[in-house]
């Protein structure tokens, strides 16, 4: 039996669930898992009973709610209407059969995309107020925010006042290949909540990314240590952003997981995870001076052909 592993997160968004690898997990003191009621076509809270059998009382379950899975059409829509809320949350335990660990209010970008900012925050503020009010009727132990764009979600929480119910939790994309908007962002979110911080997709949602050939991240660890790059990635999406607890992280066998929980034990080279940090910067203002450049020239080509044509 190893010890405690609770700063791996086994999320299920995309692993392939068999009892074996649930096995492997409580073996490996991996005892927490992630996942939504719309994974998996819908089935993913059956699957999680399914394969975790009487083993699932051992694991701590973290869902979502959001995403609403239309079961006739197959698809999944977005919503932050209070009662669709309410009712998923409802759901939510009835379908575990036992109150989730954290309730995440899952990618409220999606809803609020393209509202006024004082819209989107009593949006917001609405769906915390849902999540808080089940959080006190026991349907979950805590409650938190999981954004994917993080920098979408961070407007509106600033344009909400002092007395909203705010969430002690935020998860959001944590690793080497978060965009630097993201990640300042995940920051100020956590901060502006009071809320720990959960990190995501380590490794850019993708394991067979080229990036992955050509960029070993074993660099970015303190000298003198050994580690394969997935470790090695794990480990400093822990550290960019910075403040991350836990990362909820996809295995496909528990050999995939048994590589992946010594990571934490890892230590990083915090002079060149912070000089990164000041290189993704750099080019995201370069990235934005360069947009803006482009859209003023597009402006003014514009402009012209509107007062040529009112010479004409």
């Amino acid at each position: 039996m190893h010890g405690s592993h609770a700063r791996v997160v086994l999320g299920l968004h995309r692993t392939r669930l068999t009892p074996q690898l649930l096995r492997a997990a409580l073996t490996f003191g991996v005892t927490t898992v992630d996942t939504a009621p719309h994974y998996q076509h819908g089935t993913a809270h059956q699957q999680l009973i399914d394969a975790a059998g009487n083993l699932l009382d051992r694991f701590t379950v973290c869902t979502k709610i959001g995403y609403h899975h239309n079961t006739a059409t197959g698809r999944n829509t977005h919503s932050l209407d209070p009662q669709r809320l309410w009712s998923s949350a409802e759901a939510a335990v009835r379908s575990l059969g036992q109150p989730p660990a954290v309730l995440w209010l899952h990618n409220p970008e999606r809803s609020l995309a393209g509202l006024p900012v004082h819209h989107a925050a009593e949006q917001l503020a609405q769906a915390a107020v849902v999540l808080a009010r089940a959080a006190r009727r026991g349907w979950c132990r805590s409650w938190g925010i999981a954004t994917w764009n993080p920098d979408q979600v961070l407007p509106a929480v600033a344009a909400i006042r002092d007395d909203w119910p705010r969430p002690g939790l935020v998860m959001t994309r944590s690793g080497l290949l978060t965009p630097s908007q993201a990640l300042t962002a995940a920051e100020g979110l956590a901060a502006r909540c009071g809320a720990r911080l959960w990190g995501m997709s380590p490794f850019g949602g993708d394991t067979q990314d080229p990036v992955w050939r050509e960029v070993d991240p074993c660099q970015f660890l303190a000298p003198g240590q050994e580690s394969t790059r997935w470790q090695a990635a794990l480990r400093l999406a822990r550290a960019v952003p910075d403040g991350v607890e836990r990362v909820a992280v996809g295995a496909s066998t528990p050999a995939h997981l048994a590589e992946l929980i010594t990571a934490p034990r890892l230590s990083v080279n915090t002079r060149l995870v912070a000089s990164y940090r000041r290189l993704l910067e750099r080019r995201s203002a370069a990235e934005t001076s360069t947009a803006a450049s482009s859209a003023g020239a597009r402006s003014g080509s514009v402009s012209g052909s509107v007062n040529s044509g009112a010479r004409l």
